[in-house]
């Protein structure tokens, strides 16, 4: 009789020998190394199950099927493979469908720029106009305070006193009150110590200097102006500034008293010019002299004013503009009250600069034939004279004229030469710039020193106050009351 217990222990050992069997005898199929680079998809189907369709490429990456025996660039790298089964050959899976990096990297965006800080930043970085990209920063759509808190800090400043509208008022002011005594008393000698034989000079002489002495003081005390070369900008911090007269009324008046000064030089010469009496070429007729000058005038007064054609309505926008020529200006570019830009079109400045230009050459032309016409009649045609004496009176008369007018424009000629080539070049240097209007304010002064020294009648005058002339009596006798002295008119000579 078989037991129940035998039973049960027969069936567990055929059940054990038979998986035994089972694992050792029964054949599977190999499974294939993963080649290196290969990333298998998890996890594995088990076998005899269908294919499993491979999942997407990532995003950026392109599908490329790889065909039997060809091989993958070496520039490429191979992120995933997936193949449908991962118990398929190596042939088979070099067949399958690969994903491949993207030929080219999507571009990142752009940060914002940082936001403004009210922090000072440290210096790092020096900025100038050969090195400057303004589209890096932004500049197209800054305004004048952004521009200040952000590109400027990163600019060289310059930390001369006279690059500073303090540096020029304070100086030119206090070049004032040391010349303005010495126009005082040029006008004074010219009006009261004028002799008989140079009356017919006297207002002519007087006109030059009141308007060189005008110059002076608009240059220095009234106007001052705070010029921005190349850029035709500036603001005033003179007297007419703190008296809110308009800045454009004070660059009229500027222009104006410079034009009058130039004209008052040509006033001078024609003078001597129409005191040669053997001069075919003299303006007799005093309606022709009006004419004349009062055609002059009226061409001044349109060119003054038609300056003021092409002012930017958007003044903020023009000194956006101007930043792009100079980068770099000083501060006080930003901390003005009234920066007033004149012009920014290019082919408007350079009209101006030619009109201007041809202005100045038809004065020149004017005082250089009054010139050669005196030269002519007084050294080589000298037979209209009828004394010798009154011909070597025009010729000192002459002479006197030549050293007054030549040696203040010879003065002018450094500063004028400075401002042509920082508007050529695009060179920019506020200190040369100030230092450039102050010379300019001198050339007043030294024109009062030239009148004061090379007329005798002025000059014993002032040499009397230190002791070195004769007594006052004897100078009074050659001063304008004293009728028994000749005139340069050969009809009052006395031979």
């Amino acid at each position: 009789m078989i037991r129940p217990t035998s039973v049960f222990v027969f069936l567990a050992l055929g059940s054990l020998l038979t998986s035994t069997i089972n694992g050792f005898w029964i054949p599977h199929p190999p499974v294939p190394a993963v080649p290196v680079g290969i990333v298998p998809r998890k996890p594995f189907p088990p076998l005899g199950s269908s294919p499993v369709r491979p999942p997407p490429c990532p995003p950026g990456y392109r599908p490329v099927r790889v065909p039997n025996k060809v091989q993958v660039p070496n520039n490429e790298v191979i992120k995933y493979i997936i193949a449908p089964n991962p118990l398929l050959k190596m042939t088979e899976l070099l067949n399958t469908i690969t994903c491949l990096p993207p030929l080219t990297t999507p571009a990142t965006p752009t940060p914002p720029p940082p936001p403004p800080s009210t922090e000072k930043p440290v210096e790092t970085t020096e900025i100038n106009s050969a090195n400057f990209n303004f589209m890096y920063f932004g500049i197209e759509t800054m305004s004048i305070h952004d521009y200040y808190t952000t590109n400027y800090t990163k600019c060289q400043k310059c930390d001369n006193f006279l690059c500073t509208w303090q540096g020029l008022a304070f100086t030119s002011h206090s070049i004032t009150v040391v010349v303005l005594p010495f126009h005082l008393l040029g006008g004074y000698c010219i009006l009261f110590k004028t002799p008989v034989y140079m009356t017919f000079y006297r207002w002519p002489l007087f006109n030059l200097h009141f308007w060189s002495s005008l110059v002076d003081i608009l240059l220095s005390v009234l106007i001052t102006p705070y010029l921005i070369f190349p850029a035709v900008a500036g603001f005033p911090v003179g007297l007419l500034h703190f008296l809110n007269v308009p800045v454009p009324v004070q660059i009229w008046l500027g222009i104006m008293s410079i034009y009058v000064m130039i004209m008052s030089m040509t006033i001078l010469l024609e003078n001597r010019h129409n005191s040669i009496p053997s001069n075919r070429f003299r303006i007799s007729r005093k309606c022709t002299k009006v004419l004349y000058y009062s055609f002059r005038i009226i061409l001044a007064f349109f060119y003054s004013l038609a300056i003021f054609l092409f002012i930017p309505e958007d003044q903020k926008m023009a000194m956006m503009e101007i930043l792009k020529d100079i980068p770099c200006p000083t501060s006080d570019f930003f901390k003005a009250d009234e920066l007033f830009v004149l012009c920014i079109d290019d082919d408007y400045i350079t009209f101006l600069a030619l009109i201007t230009a041809l202005g100045v050459l038809l004065e020149i032309c004017q005082m250089l034939f009054f010139m050669f016409c005196c030269l002519y009649y007084l050294f080589l045609s000298i037979h209209g004279f009828t004394s010798k004496k009154t011909r070597k009176l025009q010729i000192a008369f002459f002479g006197s004229i030549i050293l007054q007018v030549s040696i203040p424009v010879m003065f002018l000629i450094p500063s004028f030469v400075f401002m042509v080539f920082s508007v050529v070049t695009g060179y920019y240097n506020q200190a040369l710039t100030n230092f450039a209007v102050l010379h300019a304010s001198l050339h007043g002064f030294l024109s009062t020193i030239v009148v004061l020294i090379i007329h005798k009648p002025y000059r014993n005058f002032i040499l009397s106050f230190f002791g070195k002339s004769k007594n006052l009596e004897s100078l009074k006798k050659s001063t304008m009351w004293d009728t028994r002295r000749m005139s340069v008119f050969p009809t009052n000579v006395t031979n």
